[in-house]
């Protein structure tokens, strides 16, 4: 970066696969002028589809570490019969699961074979038959984008890493069951709980051990954490686990998904010390409505089998905005120069209405990425709670803007 070069790309996104390709998906990342994020579900899925838990890791390296973008590495190998609206499908959830540069792969140099034709297909450049209809397309993902760049994520949950349990069942480069399990309870919480409005940050044990405590919050740099979630995570780091104990004291919150910790990357199996701060943390109760009552804070135990673990888990966080519909439609909020974004994107191929409610100040206009228009929201509900329908074309996307100034 001294001499003006910027360092991209991206590893392997499944933590499952992390302990044999590449160790702590953090620790590398981290170091990359720009983490940028692949994601398979253009090219191996119908419907396509881009998985949160593929592309959240990449945005949430960038925040820790303080990046201004985060890239996608986006729908290569989705095949020529790829269409703009599903690439602007594809660009409206990357934008939702926060990132704000999107590089379509690729360009091709020739077609002059068969062999070039077909690798790794299709050519976003003058081969492509959508070509006519690019400009277009560029300029709706570069509103897209502007509005992620320049806003910042709301987020206060955020979803421990669980790399050391996933290694922890990993032998010869090989995950067993257990370390399959844990990775896909882990995939499924983030996709559930982003699928449900809820956008997470996830958070590795450097972030927790490391994170100043203040008012009930782990933050770090722009990442402030009121609640913390942990997968199935047999086995925990020692400085995290005490440090999450003085978080829950302090006013924040733990919520366990599946498997409490009880061995340590430190003393190895059984560890006493671990075993005593959980039951310090979660103690009488955490697996009722109302949680286990530390200090200041709060810890619940979930045991709810998927998908119920999720509602479970959204009862508990009880989001300040939430939305209604009978389609797949989300929002993620965002703050973007005082005003709340509320991106809202119909994740359903058929049009759909959802009424969002949400605690946001301030007069509310829609912002359309695919036209640049304007126009005012009318509100109902009550001061504290103020509700909007709207309806949504087939895989579109809508920016809500409350401007409280």
């Amino acid at each position: 970066e001294r001499h003006g070069l910027t360092w991209i790309g991206h590893t392997e996104e499944h933590v499952a696969a992390h302990p044999a390709r590449q160790g702590d998906y953090f620790r590398t990342m981290r170091h990359l002028s720009i983490p940028v994020a692949d994601h398979r579900g253009f090219r191996s899925e119908r419907p396509r589809t881009v998985q949160p838990a593929e592309i959240k890791p990449a945005v949430s390296v960038a925040a820790l570490a303080g990046r201004d973008k985060v890239m996608a590495d986006a729908f290569g190998g989705a095949g020529w019969g790829v269409t703009p609206d599903e690439l602007r499908h594809g660009a409206n959830l990357l934008a939702a699961y926060g990132v704000d540069t999107q590089v379509l792969r690729g360009f091709f140099y020739s077609m002059d074979t068969a062999e070039a034709s077909d690798d790794w297909p299709p050519s976003f450049s003058d081969p492509n038959p959508c070509w006519p209809h690019f400009k277009t397309l560029t300029e709706y993902i570069t509103r897209l984008s502007a509005i992620v760049n320049q806003s910042k994520s709301t987020a206060s949950v955020g979803v421990l890493y669980p790399v050391i349990s996933v290694a922890a069942n990993t032998a010869d480069g090989r995950p067993n069951s257990r370390a399959i399990e844990i990775a896909e309870i882990y995939e499924a919480v983030v996709d559930g709980l982003i699928g449900a409005s809820v956008d997470v940050h996830l958070v590795d044990e450097t972030f927790v051990s490391g994170s100043r405590l203040e008012g009930g919050q782990l933050k770090n740099g722009s990442v402030a954490i009121s609640t913390l979630i942990l997968p199935p995570t047999p086995v925990i780091g020692r400085p995290a686990m005490r440090r999450m104990g003085a978080f829950a004291r302090s006013g924040g919150s733990v919520i366990c998904v599946g498997e409490r910790p009880s061995s340590s990357s430190d003393a190895g199996g059984k560890d006493r010390s671990v075993v005593r701060s959980i039951t310090d943390i979660f103690g009488v109760g955490a697996d009722t409505v109302r949680g286990s009552k530390i200090g200041k804070g709060h810890a619940y135990e979930v045991t709810d089998a998927l998908p119920d673990a999720i509602e479970r888990i959204v009862e508990i966080l009880n989001p300040s905005t939430s939305v209604a519909s009978d389609a797949d439609v989300i929002v993620v909020a965002r703050e973007l120069a005082g005003a709340t974004v509320l991106l809202t994107v119909n994740r359903s191929a058929a049009e759909a209405s959802a009424t969002v409610t949400t605690d946001a100040r301030g007069a509310a206009q829609i912002w359309n990425p695919e036209t640049a228009e304007i126009t005012q929201l009318d509100l109902t509900g009550t001061p504290k709670k103020r509700e909007f329908t709207l309806t949504l074309p087939a895989h579109a996307a809508r920016a809500i803007v409350f401007d409280s100034s």
